[in-house]
């Protein structure tokens, strides 16, 4: 059986003799020490740790809340129990509203020696459960903490004003920081002199403020050496149970080597697709020199269709390379809808003229969500009229809703058939009669989803087909 030690303390000779032979007749293994002062008391539990202290309270000028607070304080967070007198109840309560646990009222038979025992039983039973759980929960803490140093990511914690609160060691690796010197500091410290002057540190705070998550945003930092680091982050805000905003919780991966396998990719592809288009304007040069020769019949056909051929292929390699863009997330900010509008509308100027097609706008000078291949986006829908619908007019309008613009671009072809509709929008999609890739309106759509956008088709008033776009505001 496992021993229990006993601390008695400030108790009379004789009580002290009668409760200690009573402990230690019984079938538990107690074992009881003695202490008469405050100084005694101290020096005691600097020496040995003890299951429980009792206090055998029959000096009515004793300090109970004083000594309790005294052991405690030397680090003895153990089950504290008062033995006392009736005459000494004011000072009891007095102590158990200092921390003792319990409170047994003295009397002349064994009843009140049981109720003692039961209690120095029941108290050290819960105290030794209480530490199994602690321990078990400072475990799981140090595994906690083991398992966030292992990730080769930064995860990181920060109050509502944007001030690091935990940061794992991963940020020394990534940005080169000790974490003392980034928890206690805001993660503006962190970023570009030049990315500074872009934003002001009361605006970036202010959107802290809004508790709006963020996921997978790729964002410059400074390395503590000065160079720029990319990272992507993800954050999600944390609240208390009323829904106040604490802060945020979030994860960042260093992607400055991926970036830069990107900006080789970029620069590779870029040679790449000028080096064929450049071979396809000298091809199309001979084909127009051929042009000056007597060629009749199948031949003349034949230069026609090859023509056309070279013509498809570069609007192909045109199109891959802003689908390359949209992978690559281009800049979404607030931007005026008719600067990409009307460049759309320049870009196709001459195959306008040439169809002796109208194109009118109304109410488009509106700010959206979006970036530069808004101009793609429109430049597309006019390429589709232009070349499949065999239409005299085309009308784009704009109209703004209470989170949304809605931009409708429509003409008076001949429409899009109701089984094409569902699937207008699929990569390589394209109607019977039609020659081109396939990519124009898939290259649309994906356009608008990359803004956080939505498009739809309808039938137009004007007799021909109606794209509805809708477009974020802010």
């Amino acid at each position: 059986m496992q021993k229990i030690k006993i601390l008695f303390v400030n108790g009379d000779p004789q009580d002290y003799d009668k409760t200690a032979d009573y402990l230690e007749d019984s079938e538990y293994n107690f074992n009881i020490t003695k202490t008469e002062t405050i100084a005694d008391t101290s020096t005691v539990f600097a020496e040995e740790e003890f299951d429980a202290v009792v206090f055998l309270n029959d000096d009515p000028n004793s300090n109970l809340s004083s000594l309790l607070r005294d052991i405690k304080k030397n680090g003895a967070d153990i089950p504290s129990i008062i033995y006392s007198d009736e005459k000494d109840a004011d000072l009891a309560i007095e102590a158990l509203n200092s921390g003792a646990d319990a409170y047994i009222l003295k009397g002349d038979g064994d009843d009140n020696l049981d109720k003692l025992k039961e209690t120095i039983l029941q108290k050290v039973d819960e105290d030794t459960e209480k530490k199994d759980v602690n321990d078990l929960l400072s475990i799981k803490e140090e595994d906690f903490r083991s398992f966030m140093n292992s990730i080769t990511d930064w995860v990181w914690e920060m109050d509502k004003d944007g001030i690091h609160t935990y940061s794992n060691s991963a940020v020394k690796d990534i940005l080169g920081y000790e974490i003392d010197e980034v928890v206690g500091h805001s993660a503006w410290k962190l970023w570009p002199e030049e990315d500074k002057k872009k934003v002001e540190k009361e605006k970036f705070q202010k959107n802290l403020k809004d508790g709006e998550k963020w996921e997978n945003f790729v964002g410059k930092f400074r390395h503590k050496d000065g160079s720029k680091k990319y990272l992507e982050s993800t954050g999600i805000p944390i609240y208390d149970e009323d829904g106040n905003l604490l802060g945020y919780r979030g994860i960042d991966r260093d992607i400055t080597e991926r970036r830069r396998a990107q900006k080789r990719e970029r620069f590779l592809h870029s040679l790449l697709r000028h080096d064929i288009k450049n071979k396809i304007q000298v091809t199309k040069g001979y084909l127009q020199l051929m042009e000056d020769f007597d060629i009749e019949g199948e031949l003349q056909d034949y230069l026609k269709k090859a023509k056309e051929s070279l013509n498809e292929e570069e609007n192909l390699i045109d199109k891959i390379s802003y689908l390359r863009k949209i992978e690559e997330k281009d800049e979404i900010e607030t931007v005026k809808l008719d600067r990409y509008i009307d460049r759309s509308i320049n870009n196709n100027s001459s195959l306008m003229e040439n169809s002796g097609v109208d194109i009118q706008t109304d109410g488009i000078d509106v700010e959206v969500k979006g970036g530069e291949l808004l101009e793609e986006l429109f430049s597309n829908l006019i390429e589709n009229s232009l070349n499949h619908s065999s239409c005299e007019k085309i009308r784009i309008s704009a109209k703004n809703d209470s989170d949304e613009t809605k931009v409708m671009f429509e003409d008076d072809g001949k429409g899009i058939q109701k089984d094409e509709k569902d699937t207008i929008f699929d990569k390589k999609s394209k109607g019977t009669e039609s020659k081109g890739s396939g990519l124009g309106l898939y290259l649309v759509k994906r356009i608008v989803n990359s803004y956080g956008g939505e498009i739809t088709v309808k039938d137009s008033d004007m007799g021909g087909a109606r794209f509805e776009i809708y477009l974020k505001k802010d």
